[in-house]
């Protein structure tokens, strides 16, 4: 994989313009990597894994979801179900042992 430096949106832009022509004219088949990350020593990780190292409630988890959830679909073109936060959660989350040894952390 070769890395290239850029220092602007419009330079960006020019060299990905070129680079599909390169690929389409050679008819490669597979697409481009891009990393989205200003500094290519970080780990790849997620944005949840980049951000998310603090716990959060399952009613703090399924707002930050269900905020997501348009852009999501307006991304993949796939309808994303997600469920509506159950009455009585919290309180039955309140009431047993929820804790999950690496269910959510890595």
């Amino acid at each position: 994989m070769q890395k290239i430096d850029l220092d602007s949106w419009e330079k960006f832009e020019e060299r990905l313009k070129t680079l599909e022509s390169e690929r389409l004219q050679h008819k490669y088949g597979s697409k481009f990597l891009y990393r989205g990350q200003e500094n290519s020593a970080d780990s790849l990780l997620t944005t949840l894994e980049r951000y998310g190292q603090e716990l959060i409630s399952v009613k703090e988890y399924h707002h930050l979801i269900s905020a997501a959830k348009p852009q999501i679909e307006s991304f993949t073109g796939v309808n994303w179900n997600i469920l509506s936060y159950p009455a009585g959660i919290d309180k039955w989350l309140s009431e047993n042992d929820t804790f999950m040894p690496n269910g959510f952390i890595s």
